[in-house]
């Protein structure tokens, strides 16, 4: 399985001067950052394998079973066993014989956090059987983690939107007047312009601000008012709506 990494815009907030909104929002979870990364292991073990000393082996079918998985900050450890079936002959008899090979592996967590998802696929590559005199096997097996990894994250989007009578329609307003606001830690001026119903480019053109995804803690912001907009948008222009 591939994954297309895709970019997608989301509203969780919006806002109008020119509208009174009401909206409600909703909360969904999602996974995002998925990527897929793959290491390779080789297992080595010496098996004791009852009369096949004494006959032909013919094939081993060998099975990974991921039993666990354990995520850290650092590492993805994946832990299980192998499942080996012997086929052989002994005595013009074919035989089965079955073993299990306990195995644990870890790849690097470059997430460098635990709350994230990791789906492993074990695939078997190249294999090797030396089958000794006591009826011991020495085994070398190939094993190929490919690691699906994603984050998940739960956010709130905008569910439902009306548009609302504005109760200060008919109130008077000095437009020419302008608020003084000091910016707080965790503002920004999209959340200025939204508390005080004016717009982020009327903000940035007002003061200057070349960047208005970046202001200053204890910066001193100018807001002109913006109320005023509603009266006078008698000629059915489109409603502005900022998210």
């Amino acid at each position: 399985m591939a994954y297309d990494k895709k970019e997608m815009n989301l509203i969780q907030d919006l806002y109008s001067p020119t509208m009174n909104l009401e909206f409600s929002q909703k909360r969904i979870s999602t996974s995002n950052n998925k990527y897929e990364t793959t290491k390779n292991f080789t297992v080595n073990d010496k098996i004791q394998i009852p009369g096949i000393e004494d006959g032909h082996l013919l094939d081993v079918e060998v099975v990974p079973d991921l039993a666990n998985t354990k995520i850290t900050n650092s590492k993805i450890i994946y832990s299980g066993e192998l499942n080996l079936n012997f086929i052989f002959t002994n005595a013009n008899t074919l035989n089965s014989r079955n073993a299990k090979v306990p195995f644990e592996f870890s790849v690097d967590n470059t997430e460098k956090t635990d709350k994230i998802n990791a789906q492993a696929d074990l695939s078997i590559g190249d294999t090797s059987f030396e089958v000794n005199a006591n009826g011991e096997v020495d085994a070398k097996i190939d094993v190929e983690v490919l690691t699906r990894i994603s984050k998940n994250m739960n956010i709130n989007i905008i569910d439902n939107i009306e548009a609302l009578d504005d109760p200060n329609d008919d109130t008077d307003e000095d437009y020419n007047s302008l608020i003084l606001y000091i910016v707080q830690p965790g503002d920004s001026l999209w959340t200025i312009a939204k508390r005080f119903n004016s717009t982020v480019e009327e903000l940035g053109k007002m003061n200057g601000i070349e960047d208005v995804d970046k202001i200053q803690i204890g910066q001193k912001i100018y807001i002109p008012k913006f109320n005023h907009i509603r009266k006078e948008n008698t000629n059915n222009e489109p409603e502005q709506v900022f998210v």
